[in-house]
């Protein structure tokens, strides 16, 4: 689309001239991500890539619901990079959706959730959507060595399109107040088991970053 990479890896400052870090989404993590002054500026890149909401092909959230009815939480995510989410080595890279429902501060149904950034992703979760990709070796297992690479999944969100989802969840009966929605896209450079396998000693310095949220409440009849 004629856009520039300097456009967000090296924006524009507020005196006119542009950011020479050439931000893109590692950082040392021998340093606790907190004291990385690289930290927020890759948060800010991050944060104006993507684009939520709660449609999905005129479907939206309704304004009501009552216990043992169906909840349909419809999810759109809308990539605003001139390049795939995630891209670079996309294999050792995680971006996902972290849905949640609640109801006076229960979680009632959740996907994507982790608790810690170390945690591993329940792969086994069918309603969880994950962006990444992955090298399969000569007899089609997965690998993360570059040379024992035959072929590659790429499930990366490609740039400038977008994904749709649609979460299905059973209220449970005696239910009163609002249920809380909440979508959240996040992304972390590692996978765990790679920094777990390779770099122990970073595991506790993997950053997870919020790249875009949404929330809304839905009236229990």
């Amino acid at each position: 689309g004629g856009i520039p990479c300097q456009s967000c890896h090296m924006p524009e400052k507020e005196d006119g001239t542009h950011d020479h870090n050439f931000i893109g989404v590692d950082l040392d993590l021998s340093i606790p991500y907190l004291e990385n002054p690289l930290f927020q500026k890759v948060s800010d890149m991050l944060e104006s890539s993507v684009e939520m909401n709660f449609e999905v092909w005129g479907q939206y959230l309704p304004e009501s619901i009552s216990p043992l009815d169906t909840l349909h939480v419809p999810v759109a995510i809308e990539s605003l990079t001139a390049h795939s989410i995630p891209s670079g080595t996309s294999f050792n890279r995680e971006a996902w959706i972290e849905l949640t429902v609640s109801n006076n501060d229960d979680i009632l149904y959740s996907s994507g959730l982790i608790l810690q950034a170390s945690d591993a992703l329940d792969y086994n979760d069918e309603d969880l959507l994950l962006f990444k990709s992955y090298l399969l070796d000569a007899v089609g297992d997965t690998t993360h060595s570059v040379i024992d690479s035959h072929e590659i999944i790429n499930n990366s969100l490609p740039a400038y399109s977008q994904r749709f989802k649609i979460y299905e969840f059973v209220l449970p009966e005696n239910l009163d107040g609002v249920l809380n929605i909440n979508a959240r896209m996040l992304f972390r450079p590692f996978e765990p088991e790679f920094l777990m396998n390779h770099h122990e000693e970073f595991i506790n310095n993997l950053p997870v970053f919020e790249m875009f949220s949404i929330q809304s409440e839905v009236q229990i009849d």
